[in-house]
């Protein structure tokens, strides 16, 4: 059974339409290397392997698995060039999935570990982002 920390799945499956439309309209960052050809390869095996699955937790394990191949070189970005990120909405992702965590009714790896995870890759970037961006103004 589903509970309120539904609502953050739904919240980040509209987020990520809404950045892969922007992406295909021409926004975004578009210097690709071999990081990111081979994430964007193991995440599209790690969603066949969520779409063939019948049990719920492990898909819910290789659709977790898929986001972050999807988000390494995000996190690899952010500590290269720390300014290519705004960690504000990162952090703001990682409190609302800290506030699913504690909304949450049913306790149990089907409701807790998606919430769980976009804490801690959300909370990485924003972080990564924010002490960059201090340490490198510090070099200056």
């Amino acid at each position: 059974g589903a509970s309120w920390s539904l609502v953050l799945l739904i919240g980040d499956c509209i987020g990520t339409s809404a950045v892969t439309i922007l992406c295909l309209a021409g926004y975004g960052y578009k210097k690709y290397g071999r990081l990111e050809l081979a994430c964007f390869g193991l995440a599209v095996a790690a969603i066949v392997s969520w779409q063939v699955t019948r049990q719920p937790v492990l898909a819910i394990f290789f659709a977790v698995l898929a986001d972050f191949l999807a988000s390494f070189p995000t996190l690899v970005k952010a500590r290269r060039d720390p300014w290519s990120e705004m960690p504000v909405g990162y952090l703001m992702i990682s409190l609302g999935s800290l506030l699913s965590l504690f909304s949450t009714t049913i306790f149990d790896a089907a409701n807790l570990l998606f919430p769980g995870y976009l804490l801690l890759v959300n909370a990485a970037i924003g972080l990564l982002a924010l002490t960059g961006r201090r340490s490198k103004e510090n070099c200056a």
